[in-house]
């Protein structure tokens, strides 16, 4: 179990140039495992939460929209701020340190149900440790790397999803090409596929394009991935009661519909001589 998380008490932290400044409030602080401060930003409050973390080929403004859109779903997000744009290139690249700590902080204010998603490395690091990740009910991971290897860490997705019983939502685009490895090309809609097979519970889309990471999440995949979030971890004042009305009303009026249908039902029975039919109008 990876440890961190604690908050500080720490005024003001610097954020990014374009949250704007009646959210910039929402500011926090925190340190992961290898004692370095994070910084992101929460918008909203309550027990239903969401965790976004952005990668290193897209960054915390790229993310913002949809932490937004959260928070009017009811939800308490925390969008990091990725330890790339705190440290040097070269630096330590724990971002699982960072997952962790980023989910305990929100546990500390109250979520007791959790939602993470993220994209490209951030979603490697996500998948890799989101067994030690508190309260965490499902996770999507948008254009996710199947290793990253930075700095002596190795970040293995694959084996993250096979310890992880909650449900996922992967998606890539079909001209995202990720690289070589193995002497072989690999694409992002590979990838996918085969973590999709690594995990217990999984939706696997892909879309035309080459979006990356919070880009999906703008247009491509958001209708799905937005039906995703609202099933695994409902957002506060869901009516969750009306499944269970629906289920219950059609299997009440399934067996009157064929009652009615047999009652309504005209009989046409020989009479005993065999010479006429005679009519039988409904049941009385």
């Amino acid at each position: 179990m990876l440890l961190g998380g604690t908050s500080t008490a720490v005024a003001g932290p610097e954020l990014d140039g374009c949250v704007p400044a009646d959210l910039r409030g929402g500011a926090v602080a925190f340190r992961a495992a290898d004692d370095l401060e994070l910084t992101g930003l929460v918008l909203g409050g309550g027990p239903k939460g969401v965790l976004l973390v952005p990668g290193v080929t897209d960054g915390f403004c790229d993310w913002l929209p949809l932490a937004r859109h959260f928070e009017d779903d009811g939800y308490q997000v925390l969008l990091l701020q990725a330890r790339t744009e705190v440290l040097d290139l070269g630096k330590s690249f724990r971002f699982d340190h960072d997952v962790v700590a980023a989910a305990q902080e929100l546990e500390r204010r109250g979520v007791t149900s959790l939602m993470a998603g993220a994209g490209t490395t951030g979603a490697t690091a996500l998948a890799a440790v989101a067994a030690d990740v508190p309260r965490l009910h499902g996770m999507f991971l948008l254009s996710p790397l199947e290793r990253v290897a930075m700095g002596g860490n190795v970040l293995d997705a694959a084996a993250g999803l096979e310890a992880f019983d909650g449900p996922v939502f992967l998606a890539a685009a079909e001209d995202d090409g990720v690289g070589l490895g193995g002497g072989r090309e690999v694409t992002a809609t590979g990838v996918v596929a085969r973590l999709g097979n690594a995990a217990l519970f999984s939706t696997v889309k892909t879309v035309p394009g080459s979006a990356q990471g919070a880009r999906l999440a703008d247009g491509p995949v958001r209708a799905d991935l937005l039906a995703f979030v609202r099933e695994t971890v409902p957002p506060p004042g869901f009516p969750l009661w009306l499944p269970v009305v629906a289920v219950a009303l059609v299997l009440l009026l399934v067996p009157a519909v064929m009652l009615v249908r047999g009652r309504r039902a005209v009989r046409r029975l020989p009479d005993l001589g065999g010479a006429r039919i005679v009519e039988l109008g409904p049941r009385p």
